[in-house]
């Protein structure tokens, strides 16, 4: 993944794009490469060779120092991944800087669950998160913005199943409003 990843940063032709939409779908958790699990928003998402990558690399592979052809253009993450072992179930004074440069903004990052908990999928349909995302884009794509979108899909998938619940997450980082396809 890691290698994938690289090779699309140095691409020349991200010089011309407007945005980028990267989607990550795998096994994954939030245990550390000790063994250890970690608390918080930790997750390490598994290549077909079965090594973690910790998402916060990812992030990392695309900040304006790392790929300058993105640099001050939108970035949304979809992370389609367990974050850990649980089940959600339905019950009752700062010195003035020069040049500073934001290195990690422009960033959306969206997360099939919480921190700490399993990603539910269908073994027919896949995932439940992932399919929510489908039906809400195919829909809603040219009313809302996308994190309007994203949080429609929450309520969605919080809909799939009597019982068993997911709770999807993102995280803004200085992203601006962006609609992917504008009236």
């Amino acid at each position: 993944m890691m290698n994938k990843l690289k090779q699309f940063i140095n691409d020349s032709s991200l010089k011309k794009v407007d945005m980028s939409i990267v989607v990550m779908m795998s096994h994954g958790n939030n245990i550390d490469n000790t063994g250890r699990i970690v608390h918080g928003g930790f997750t390490q998402i598994y290549g077909v060779d079965n090594e973690g990558l910790q998402i916060d690399t990812v992030l990392d592979l695309f900040s304006a120092e790392s790929c300058r052809a993105l640099a001050g253009k939108p970035k949304i993450f979809i992370f389609q991944c367990c974050r850990g072992d649980k089940y959600e179930t339905l019950h009752h004074d700062a010195a003035p800087m020069r040049d500073i440069k934001r290195k990690h903004s422009d960033m959306l990052i969206a997360f099939s669950t919480l921190p700490g908990f399993y990603s539910i999928r269908d073994t027919v349909q896949g995932s439940w998160y992932i399919q929510s995302i489908y039906e809400v884009f195919k829909r809603h794509t040219k009313e809302f913005d996308v994190e309007t979108l994203l949080k429609i899909v929450d309520q969605e998938l919080s809909k799939k199943h009597p019982t068993y619940k997911q709770t999807s997450m993102y995280e803004s980082r200085g992203f601006k409003c962006c609609y992917l396809n504008p009236k």
